[in-house]
């Protein structure tokens, strides 16, 4: 019984090792990468930057008009943590993206059309607090993302279904009727559609 016991001890202890081995090599990994990644437009945290390719054989043009529509319906697991919204931080990357290629600024067009949990994110201050009882940690990024002539939608739907008010948005914020109207219309004005979820 006691060789069974130490035999499971032993096993269990090598898992264990092995496990925190895993982890240590993935963090060290990540990182790596942390540090290498570059954020040619939006810091928008470590999920935002662009990490160095040796060999690039495929350029997009950066003569062409990049007409970006983010179809943003994330919110955060929790809330609660204080964090960048994901979804955000998702928009900040693939804008970086495109810029590390060599695309200016001027020529990315984005246009975020916001409902569904992701209202959250685009809430003043004084609303997002009444929610969560804590500042809204998206107001930053967002407003580097409207310097950079991002336009924020935010459905009109989701707006009545959670009882808010224009008011209850932050600065710059339009109003449609509903996303999907605008989702349809901006399509068939040759955006093309990226949806962060």
């Amino acid at each position: 019984m006691l060789k069974k016991f130490l035999l499971l001890l032993m096993i269990c202890s090598a898992f264990i090792a092995a496990t925190a081995q895993t982890t240590l090599t993935d963090s060290a990994k990540q990182a790596k990468r942390v540090a290498l990644s570059t954020y040619p437009l939006l810091n928008a945290g470590e999920n935002s930057g662009v990490l160095p390719v040796p060999v690039i054989t495929e350029r997009p043009d950066p003569n062409l008009d990049y007409k970006f529509l983010f179809d943003f319906v994330v919110k955060n697991p929790d809330s609660l943590a204080g964090e960048l919204n994901s979804g955000l931080v998702e928009i900040a990357r693939r804008l970086n993206l495109h810029a590390a290629c060599g695309i200016p600024a001027k020529k990315l067009f984005p246009v975020i059309i916001v409902h569904s949990a992701a209202i959250n994110a685009v809430k003043t201050n004084e609303s997002y607090r009444k929610k969560f009882n804590l500042d809204n940690p998206n107001i930053r990024l967002i407003g580097q993302l409207q310097q950079l002539g991002a336009r924020f939608i935010v459905c009109g739907q989701t707006m009545q279904f959670n009882d808010l008010r224009q008011d209850d948005l932050l600065p710059g914020m339009g109003i449609s009727l509903s996303a999907q109207t605008m989702l349809s219309f901006y399509q068939l004005k040759g955006y093309v559609l990226f949806k962060i979820q």
